[in-house]
């Protein structure tokens, strides 16, 4: 009777496995994430024999840790699949990506797999507008507005990371200058993104700024900002005898913005000045040379 029943609950286990459902990805879609949000959302399957292994693009799969992966696409950066089914992390650049799934149950044997499509909205993303502002006057008054889009309002505290001066171009004896995390001499940048005082120090700069929003938690926002701090000789002479680039728009040195390098302003005043004081001793005995009128002296 003992042999009976054994041979009955052996076919009967048989008859479980024969009749289990093929092993399949039962998520047919996965979420949209948002930049830099943190994301989370776990894959299903059903069928074959649990527990199952996850395998996703790039990593190596759980069941062949030393063969590269071939599942094919690709995840959004910042974004993982565990072993376990589970899309996780926080999304760093904004666009659709598409990207295979494999899963495999716990006899080995048996697999599935699925496309997914996975798109990052960067639409709300925080960015630092301003990549430059205006030039500056040596010793004169100056203030200038730094600007953010997208993220949520109102913006929280404006810092400065690191201001770099720049070396002029072909002066090999100044190879530049790093000022650590404050503005150039004689300006501040407030909490409300304001850059302000009177500047102290001529030259190009490169001034890293940060800005975050009050979203929860917070978006973080770098952007490295180009400023030009001339005299007023030197853009009085720029304004007056050099035409600024196209590009521009007119105006002169002051109106350097954007694509056109502010750096070039500087070169442009230095080589405006060399060359004005060059002339005035080009015949070679100390005498200046006669000047047109209006000329800066």
């Amino acid at each position: 009777m003992m042999k009976r029943t054994a041979c009955c609950a052996v076919l009967l286990g048989l008859s479980r496995v024969a009749l289990a459902a093929p092993l399949a990805v039962v998520t047919t879609a996965v979420p949209p994430a948002t930049f830099e949000q943190p994301y989370t959302f776990a894959l299903s399957a059903l069928g074959g024999t649990p527990p199952y292994q996850w395998c996703g693009p790039a990593a190596p799969c759980p069941w062949s840790p030393d063969i590269p992966s071939t599942v094919q696409g690709t995840l959004p950066p910042g974004i993982l699949l565990s072993p376990d089914g589970v899309l996780s992390g926080i999304p760093a650049v904004g666009g659709p990506y598409q990207f295979e799934v494999v899963v495999h149950d716990a006899t080995g044997a048996t697999q599935a797999s699925n496309f997914f499509a996975l798109v990052v909205d960067a639409s709300g993303r925080l960015v630092i507008a301003s990549d430059s502002v205006p030039v500056a006057l040596l010793r004169e008054s100056y203030d200038a507005d730094l600007s953010a889009e997208g993220g949520t309002v109102p913006y929280g505290h404006w810092v400065i990371l690191d201001t770099q001066r720049l070396p002029p171009a072909s002066f090999f004896d100044f190879l530049g200058e790093d000022l650590g995390p404050v503005a150039p001499g004689g300006l501040a940048l407030d909490r409300d993104g304001k850059l302000s005082g009177t500047p102290t120090q001529a030259g190009q700069f490169e001034i890293s700024v940060q800005v975050t929003d009050s979203s929860t938690p917070p978006q973080v926002a770098t952007q490295v900002v180009a400023l030009t701090v001339v005299s007023a000789e030197g853009l009085q002479i720029l304004n007056t005898n050099i035409a600024p680039p196209e590009s521009a728009g007119g105006g002169g040195c002051a109106s350097v913005r954007g694509e056109t390098s502010a750096f070039s302003c500087v070169l442009l005043v230095a080589w405006a000045i060399v060359s004005r004081r060059r002339a005035r001793w080009r015949d070679g005995r100390g005498h200046a040379a006669p000047q047109s009128k209006g000329d800066p002296p």
